[in-house]
């Protein structure tokens, strides 16, 4: 017996087919959407896990440094000891900064412009206020962009010494920016059964000219090795590995896997340019701070709008709305462009 038909024309067999096909259709459409959102979800989660931390501001870009001197690493301690692991760190990272396609300058010849010209009593002054800086910009903290010319206060320090290493530099190098760092943390323990070695550090690019913070990236990492096994035949294997793991070789592969994984975030651009971030979509989505749930969106960026960049941190985009809000946008979500809408691709010289 075939069923009557509807008011509409139409068997209750197809009204029930074409209910579950438009459901079908929207649990499809409900994963497809989900699926992009966890990729987004994924790569923040990467971006502030798994990368190290850092931050360019829009200095870097307006500025475009192109030849760029590291200068000596400080530390914490102040121990001559200390002074020669800052200075292997600093090497390690002069290793990958050399790949980039800044014109570096060469570690000795930024040694002689600092130190050779220089009286004993005034490089000995230098290089203290040189370590006094840097560790008062380390206690500042990541995202405080300060002048330092507050650090040069009475109260504070007396800058000349500093300053004038850095005229120096620029002088004797035509350098646009400097690099300087703090080897915070450096060393292994051995105890038989028991190994670790670990970094902590924290390297920043700043303006010849005017000082401006334009770049600054840190990392700490530990590795551990114990001899856990259930099998007795293998701890004199495992005891092997564990002073293995102890040996000075063992640092310097952390050391490079380290200062390898900071020099990643360092963009590079060859001009100069005002920045802009400009949605990869019609409605790109920005908020009012960064997170891991990309949920309750502060409001969606128009097609073709532009927002002024202020900074990037962890791989967020912190700019500023037409109306002067300050937000914030995943790089997933937006890419960097000029004022003319050409895209500014900073990290392209890694693409090798």
């Amino acid at each position: 017996m075939v069923p009557p038909m509807n008011a509409n024309g139409e068997h209750p067999d197809e009204r029930i087919g074409r209910s579950r096909a438009g459901c079908w259709a929207g649990w499809l459409l409900g994963l497809v959407a989900l699926g992009a959102a966890g990729c987004a979800q994924v790569d923040a989660a990467h971006a502030r896990f798994m990368e190290p931390p850092y931050v360019v501001t829009r200095h870097f870009f307006e500025e475009a440094p192109q030849r760029v001197a590291v200068l000596p690493f400080a530390t914490r301690t102040g121990m001559r000891a200390d002074d020669r692991k800052a200075e292997a760190c600093r090497r390690v990272f002069y290793q990958h900064m050399c790949l980039r396609d800044f014109e570096d300058v060469e570690l000795r010849r930024c040694d002689v412009s600092v130190f050779q010209s220089a009286v004993p009593a005034r490089r000995e002054s230098m290089v203290r206020q040189m370590i006094d800086v840097v560790r008062a910009l380390d206690v500042v903290g990541m995202t405080t962009f300060i002048d330092l010319d507050d650090l040069f206060s009475e109260r504070a320090l007396d800058g000349r010494p500093y300053a004038e290493m850095i005229r120096r530099v620029r002088d004797d190098t035509n350098a646009d920016a400097y690099i300087m760092g703090i080897t915070r943390d450096f060393g292994r323990l051995y105890a038989v059964v028991f190994s670790t070695i670990g970094i902590s550090t924290r390297v920043e690019m700043r303006s010849m000219q005017t000082g401006r913070l334009l770049w600054r990236g840190e990392e700490r990492e530990r590795s551990y090795e114990l001899p856990l096994t259930l099998n007795p035949l293998d701890v004199p294997r495992l005891l092997y590995d564990v002073w293995q793991h102890s040996r000075g070789q063992a640092m310097d592969s952390l050391a490079y896997r380290v200062y390898g994984d900071i020099c990643h975030s360092l963009p590079y651009v060859p001009t100069n340019a005002c920045v802009r971030v400009q949605g990869r979509r019609e409605d790109a989505p920005y908020y009012r701070k960064p997170g891991l749930w990309f949920v309750f969106a502060e409001g969606r960026m128009k097609p073709g709008e532009q927002f002024e960049f202020r900074m990037e941190e962890d791989g967020w985009f912190h700019c500023t709305t037409p109306d002067g809000r300050p937000v914030w946008i995943f790089r997933r979500h937006a890419r960097l462009t000029d004022a003319a809408g050409q895209a500014i691709t900073p990290y392209a010289d890694l693409d090798w």
